[in-house]
């Protein structure tokens, strides 16, 4: 999977889904959640209201936008607990996504840089952990087999990491550099040789 940095606003951005996210016990949304949750009228809110999501970290909510966004999915990842969220917290959260992703048969997703904004980590530690997970998470041990299984579906080939503010450009792109070298030394490392 390809990884790409943009500047830009979450919620305009073109891409089969859109990820966002929330701590958990967070009944008002802020930051890109909060702004792809206007734009969206109060889905999020609505969906928090009635207890259809909570933040609890590994959760998942995927919303239909209708035509309010560019984007047809809303995908918010539930982050667990603020005071107990971390760089681990990150990496889970990015594979959550890039799986869900998978699910969902997305081709190309973006996603925020999970604990860069509200969660006050350090953005390039943030973005490393985003690129790490996002492609660790889509791992898969493929075996030995002939044919691939009926529910197969393909990892997305891009996952486009939306910064709104220019000004952590540059760290988040080392970031994403050093992790997406981290991931792909990793994953190759654990397939099996071919004889």
């Amino acid at each position: 999977m390809e990884i790409l940095v943009k500047q830009g606003n979450i919620a305009q951005e073109e891409a089969d889904v859109i990820v966002v996210n929330l701590f958990q016990g967070v009944m008002v949304p802020g930051g890109a959640t909060g702004a792809v949750d206007s734009a969206l009228g109060g889905m999020i809110r609505d969906a928090l209201a009635m207890g259809d999501f909570t933040g609890k970290a590994g959760e998942t909510l995927v919303l239909y936008t209708r035509g309010a966004i560019p984007a047809p999915r809303v995908l918010v990842v539930g982050l667990g607990e603020a005071g107990k969220f971390n760089l681990a917290g990150v990496r889970n959260a990015a594979a959550t996504a890039a799986r869900k992703a998978r699910e969902l048969g997305a081709k190309r997703f973006a996603t925020i840089v999970h604990g860069a904004g509200i969660g006050g980590l350090d953005a390039a530690g943030a973005a490393q952990a985003v690129a790490e997970g996002g492609l660790m998470g889509l791992y898969r041990y493929e075996g030995q087999r002939s044919k691939l299984p009926k529910e197969w579906k393909a990892d997305p080939a891009q996952m486009v990491v939306v910064e709104l503010s220019g000004e952590s450009r540059k760290a988040i792109e080392a970031g994403i550099r050093k992790g997406a070298a981290i991931a792909r030394r990793a994953s190759w490392s654990t397939r099996r040789p071919t004889t």
